[in-house]
């Protein structure tokens, strides 16, 4: 079901953290359930707690983030999480996604999950010298801005060097563009992302 939209931020404090909506109805709030192989359903939960990222990003009205209790899922073991009608596995963060992109320039390091597709591009994105400063990113096409945003979500793939992590985005990709950069904005520096 493509108009199920959605993302695992990871594991963070015993808890699962993430966000889903259903693009035809972002009003209407979707139900998730944790599921780990060995225990079967851990819990469910309804995804309505609010979502700057999500809200400042242009996708619902932000009341679509869910956390759900982790402490029955052992440390390293797998899970999934699903919504429940449609039932639509969401993705994990810690999990690829096909082949990923990883850049640098400035300082600036810019990690891009694969595949590039609608409705979102999403990765991680931090300072190597300075990676608790939160980077602010903008979307462009062909010298316009189609929308910018912190990268404050979770990513459990980008702690590293002193990090906590809060390095991921989800910029809303409406269509499928060539020519997309990312820019930095407190560096000026601009990534081009590659075609898929």
């Amino acid at each position: 079901m493509a108009h199920i939209v959605g993302w695992i931020d990871g594991i963070f404090r015993g808890r699962v953290r993430g966000w889903v909506l259903d693009s035809t109805a972002p009003l209407r709030r979707v139900h998730v359930e944790l599921i780990a192989p060995t225990e079967g359903r851990v819990a469910v939960a309804c995804a309505d707690h609010y979502r700057a990222d999500v809200y400042k990003g242009g996708l619902s009205d932000g009341y679509c983030g869910f956390s759900i209790d982790a402490a029955r899922v052992m440390a390293g073991a797998s899970y999934r999480v699903f919504s429940i009608r449609p039932q639509v596995e969401l993705t994990a963060a810690s999990s690829p996604l096909g082949k990923q992109v990883r850049l640098e320039r400035n300082g600036v390091m810019l990690h891009l999950d694969k595949p590039v597709r609608p409705p979102c591009l999403t990765g991680w994105a931090k300072c190597l010298k300075d990676p608790e400063v939160r980077r602010d990113l903008t979307l462009r096409w062909r010298g316009r801005a189609l929308c910018r945003q912190k990268a404050t979500l979770y990513r459990s793939a980008s702690v590293a060097g002193g990090s906590d992590g809060f390095h991921g985005f989800a910029l809303p990709l409406p269509e499928l563009l060539e020519d997309l950069i990312v820019e930095d904005v407190l560096t000026g520096t601009e990534f081009s992302i590659p075609r898929t």
